[in-house]
């Protein structure tokens, strides 16, 4: 496929942290109307707690901005407008839609390519761009993957949508068809005129989501030349298509959740595009939990002046949906004007979707300003529940203004049972109904101060985004000192000035305070450097002197860091003597996230008021793998399979300065040497796993070198017992049965002769059989009318279920309903079929034989692994504990092979497991610091047995005094800090440990390479599974910027040196989310926890 040399970076959004998560994923700035859940299910639980906003040291001043130079002038370049009776000439049919759209792709490529000015007769082609966010167009326009051809009748058209964009681009538009459901004209127009009808009068405009700008294409004349549009488009190919018809406006292509913008509009307007997926990468907003569409209405109000509008086409589900909090967060600034809903349908010509929208006005309040009717906020039952159907219950405001209701409330049946809908009337046409709505509007509202605005300088930017800093370095909320503004500290991003009290002024912070700040600074950086230092395994010594000056430095002038004093008081009720800590030297700075690793690298004693330097001023806090005491060539062999992940028998023979027979001699049959390919491996992984293969490779070199006969009769003794047919199941779709043996099952049962093909790596089954289609034996016996049996055998092959559609034709169209009575006719063919293969395929002798031996070989090939752990000594533990054999056999398996789950019974002893197995990989260098999470409620008894078996152990219990926010930072500074064997830390303090960003990108990266992958096994027409990966994939790309903001801001897992995680209680931390592509599939939640994702 071509590059385009002239296509836009899709990474178009300035990141601080290096991070490229996606958290909105705007598609041509529409509404997405896809098959999510209905906004009234309820809310998967966030058990995070929420961290609290830090009491700013003062009032916050922002950097002025460098002088700008003159702006530069557009030249001849014009906005495109659509004035009254113009359209932008939508076409009729959807692959003629999908052909002017490919043609506006090629225009803006040309233009491009060549620097041509653009003129009126290309803006007209570019405006009819309309995506591909309806099911045709998205079914038709993109192969599936994995496949060759395009849907019959569209490779054409499709192939020429991959050659007209790069790569990237082609997969931004496959991803946006999620959203891309383009406003009808009539309603845009209609909303431009309540605004005029309300008094608007120009200013700076946002529209979050711009698409190819529709909105400002058709503003009004009165407008025009007062109005300035500022835009966010996430897809790269819609940007490079507005920017042509918008030139004068200021396009910012990338993720309005991640675009920094002031408060400064006078209009926000707009499609925002729907989904139930949550916004959490946006600080301010992720306590609310609000969906994507709500976010965007809700942060756009967020972003107006006082007295400026807001007008928005979103969902019935904002204003009906059950949970208030989006509704009560706008009405905290906004007054409800009025809002407008329309039937389903109203979407139908232009986006292909049904699904019911409002069209809401707001009106930003002033300061000051007493709240407006708030009646919105709440549901009102318009209709009770009867014997047949529920109550039906919308918003206040539809039930108290009918008026605003272009059809009737009613119920449909829905996916998730009866879901609420909005019917068009028959009589009536919509158009003129909505212009009659929107009479009934309230003239001349607007009273604000709306900008002056001079179009056609193209910096306008300049005062309207703040950009991040680019200093990755600089994390949220740290001081440091700058030459020209003094004391500056980070905050929402971007570096402020901390205002200094003068005189007797209360405004600001003492100067005292800045002094003690200005002295921590350089104590918190070199803290930072020596362990920087340490875990990369670079010189440290110099690093630590420098931090032993400017701690002194600190000292000298303040005292002790954690300098405190003790103050008693008595309650005048109760009598309780209360004692009050207070520590002035580190208050003004506890806003810095690293306030407690400063704090915590002195050993502080509160009788004497006196502070020595700890253990980070001259030990390696972060240790590298400390050299390991070898006893046995049993040692040997686990410090060897951690440093290489195999067994090397020179090696062990150099660690044990013995000759390699001797310690082949010693090992025994321990272990065994492979003879595939010559390696050495231990006998628990050798004698497991697919045996079968092993011992027929066994015996082949057996005949060879009599040495291997060990290895026969080793693996002899652990086959698994063949499986009889009675135990096998065969199901119709099982990859292990040959496709040969399905044509024969159709040709023996409906006397058809049929072609199948069978992509093992895709997990799909292709069948022709036409004359099915014809025959009794496949319309009436097997199948039916409506779904003959060669598509049923196809269904049942690749785990499908089928379902028939009638499609019916009213006034606007066509659309397709589920016939309920032929699917389930279908259904019984099918499960019949599917017994007659079962009972068939058992039937003949020889074939028997022959796919139960293929099923053994295949799936009974595997022998689980057995660790013996008898050999175990245990030194540094507790004589008066003797440990069982099981407990044992788990310390070896964590030992031998890392990861493991102790599926012990209660009282089985497996938090002396877990401790035993930490102390020996300690004992051995294996691990330099482990951490142990447990329930909140077993922290004082994991202590405890620990300690008990094994006395003499250095470990770091968090208590419940270190639960509280302003202290479990200064523990984690401590674990960082100083050598342990342990840290025992409760499952709720351990989520606020974050990792590396750059591990957690990488994490990411995989998981989306993994939906990338099964989106290859996705059909075509399941368009439900394809939309939940692409949802999938945004959460994962969202999660990376809420789990990172998520935490307290200071350690990660890998400055704090911990290299193993050990938890108790596992189960609190299941279910991960995972894809299928059985899009019928029920009982089953994709969804997984947030515990699950922290310890993943």
């Amino acid at each position: 496929m071509p590059n385009d040399p002239f296509s836009l970076d899709p990474s178009g959004t300035l990141d601080m942290f290096g991070n490229t998560a996606l958290s909105s994923g705007v598609g041509l700035g529409v509404t997405a109307f896809g098959d999510f859940a209905p906004e009234t299910a309820p809310e998967p639980a966030n058990d995070d707690d929420p961290d609290p906003t830090p009491p700013a040291p003062a009032p916050a001043l922002p950097i002025a901005l460098p002088q700008r130079s003159a702006p530069r002038r557009q030249g001849d370049r014009a906005n495109f407008y659509l004035d009254d009776g113009e359209d932008r000439g939508l076409a009729a049919s959807w692959k003629e839609r999908a052909r002017l759209s490919v043609a506006a792709i090629l225009t803006a490529n040309e233009i491009e390519r060549h620097n041509i000015p653009v003129t009126r007769e290309h803006q007209q082609r570019l405006i009819r761009f309309t995506g591909f966010g309806a099911s045709e167009l998205a079914n038709g326009m993109f192969r599936r993957p994995g496949e060759v051809d395009f849907r019959e009748g569209w490779d054409d058209l499709g192939s020429s949508l991959e050659s007209a964009v790069s790569e990237s681009d082609y997969s931004s538009l496959s991803r946006c068809t999620q959203y891309a459901h383009f406003t009808p004209e009539f309603i845009i127009r209609a909303i431009w005129s309540g605004l005029q009808r309300m008094g608007w009068r120009g200013g700076r405009v946002l529209e979050p989501g711009i698409g190819t700008g529709l909105f400002p294409a058709l503003m009004p004349k009165a407008y025009r030349d007062s109005s300035y549009v500022t835009g966010v488009e996430l897809d790269p190919v819609t940007v490079r298509i507005v920017k042509l018809l918008q030139p004068k406006a200021r396009i910012i292509e990338g993720d309005f959740a991640r675009t920094d913008l002031s408060p400064i509009y006078d209009l926000a307007i707009g499609n925002p595009p729907f989904s139930d997926r949550t916004v959490r990468s946006d600080r301010q907003y992720r306590s609310l939990g609000l969906r994507l569409h709500d976010y965007f209405i809700a942060r756009s109000i967020d972003l107006l002046k006082p007295g400026a509008f807001a007008a928005f086409v979103t969902s019935s589900g904002t204003m009906d949906k059950a949970d208030a909090t989006a509704r009560e967060h706008i009405a905290r600034s906004a007054d409800l004007i009025a809002a407008i809903r329309l039937p389903e349908g109203s979407f139908r010509r232009d986006a292909g979707t049904d699904v019911v929208v409002d069209i809401l006005f707001f009106r930003k309040r002033k300061v000051a300003e007493p709240e407006g009717d708030l009646s919105w906020l709440d549901l009102e039952e318009v209709r009770a529940a009867t014997q047949d159907e529920g109550a039906i219950r919308v918003n206040r405001w539809f039930a108290q203004h009918p008026d605003f209701v272009l059809g009737d409330h009613a119920l449909t049946s829905g996916p998730f049972g009866e879901t609420y809908t909005c019917r068009g009337r028959a009589s009536v046409d919509l158009e003129a109904a909505l212009n009659a709505a929107i009479s009934l509007l309230p003239e001349g509202r607007y009273d604000g101060e709306p900008t002056k605005i001079d179009i056609d300088l193209e910096d306008e930017l300049g005062a309207i985004v703040d950009l991040r800093p680019t200093n990755v370095k600089a994390r949220e909320g740290s001081f440091f000192m700058d030459a020209r503004h003094g004391l500056m500290q980070i905050v929402d991003g971007a570096p402020v000035q901390i205002k200094v009290r003068k005189g007797r002024s209360a405004d600001g912070i003492p100067e005292k305070h800045v002094r003690v700040i200005g002295k921590l600074i350089p104590v918190r950086d070199a803290v930072r450097e020596v362990l920087k230092a340490q875990e990369q395994d670079r010189p440290w010594k110099d690093l630590q002197v420098r931090l032993r000056i400017a701690w002194s430095s600190f000292v000298r002038d303040f005292g002790p860091i954690n300098h405190t004093t003790v103050s008693i008081s008595e309650d005048a009720e109760t009598g309780e003597v209360q004692e009050t800590h207070r520590q002035p030297n580190l208050q003004p700075f506890r806003d810095d996230p690293d306030c407690w690793l400063v704090a915590s690298i002195e050993d502080y004693d509160l009788e004497t008021d006196t502070a020595r330097p700890g253990p980070i001023f001259s030990e390696r806090v972060i240790s590298p793998p400390a050299a390991p005491v070898i006893t046995s060539a049993a040692d040997a062999l686990a410090v060897v399979l951690n440093e290489r992940g195999r067994v090397d028998v020179e090696h062990i023979a150099e660690l044990l300065h013995r000759d390699s027979e001797a310690v082949i001699a010693e090992l025994g049959d321990a272990i065994f040497r492979d003879p595939t390919d010559s390696s050495w491996q231990t006998s628990d992984a050798y004698l497991s796993g697919p045996v079968r293969t092993k011992l027929a490779a066994a015996e082949a070199a057996a005949a060879l070198d009599s040495v291997f006969q060990r290895n026969v009769v080793a693996l002899r003794q652990v086959q698994p017992a063949d499986l009889r047919p009675s135990d096998i199941t065969a199901r119709l779709g099982a990859p292990w049965i040959p496709a040969s043996d399905v044509v024969t099952f159709v040709k023996e049962t409906m006397g058809a002769e049929i072609r199948i093909h069978h992509m093992p790596e895709l997990g799909s089954w292709t069948v022709e059989a036409r004359q099915l289609g014809y025959s009794a034996a496949g319309t009436s016996e097997w199948g039916t009318s409506r779904r003959h049996a060669g598509e049923l055998l196809a269904d049942a092959l690749n785990s499908r279920v089928p379902q028939i559609f009638d499609t019916l034709k009213d006034a606007d169209g066509e659309r397709r309903v589920l016939n309920v009575v032929d699917t389930e006719a279908a259904r019984d063919k099918l499960q019949r079929m599917k017994e007659a293969f079962q009972n068939w395929v058992w039937s003949d002798p020889d074939r028997t034989d022959r796919l139960a031996r293929v099923y053994n070989d295949r799936f009974n090939n595997i022998a689980p692994r057995k660790f013996d752990g008898s050999h175990l000594n245990l030194p540094g533990a507790s004589g008066a504990f003797v440990l069982y054999g099981h407990q044992k056999r788990g310390i070896w398996r964590i030992i031998s092979s890392g990861s493991t789950y102790l599926a012990h019974a209660v009282g089985a002893g497996k938090t002396m497991t877990m401790a035993a197995a930490i102390m020996e990989q300690r004992r051995l260098g294996l691990i330099a610091k482990a951490m142990l999470v447990v329930p909140g409620h077993c922290l004082a008894q994991a202590a405890r047995e620990f300690l008990a078996l094994y006395p003499s152990a250095n470990i770091l219990v968090a208590d419940e005094t270190n639960f509280t926010k302003d202290k479990r930072q200064r523990f984690l500074s401590r674990a960082a800090t100083a050598v342990w064997d342990a840290i025992i830390i409760t499952h709720s303090a351990f989520r606020f440990i974050g990792v590396p960003s750059a591990f957690e990108q990488q994490m990411i990266h995989d998981e989306l390479q993994l939906y990338e992958d099964l989106l290859t096994k996705v059909e075509d027409e399941d368009r439900v599974s394809r939309k939940r990966l692409e949802r999938l994939k945004e959460a994962l790309q969202e999660r990376l910027e809420s789990l990172s903001t998520r935490k307290d801001d200071l350690l990660t897992i890998s400055e704090i040196g911990v290299d193993q995680i050990v938890v108790d209680e596992a189960q609190e931390f299941r279910k991960l989310s995972f894809a299928t592509n059985m899009s019928t599939l029920k009982g089953i939640d994709p969804n997984g926890s947030q515990k699950a994702w922290d310890l993943y």
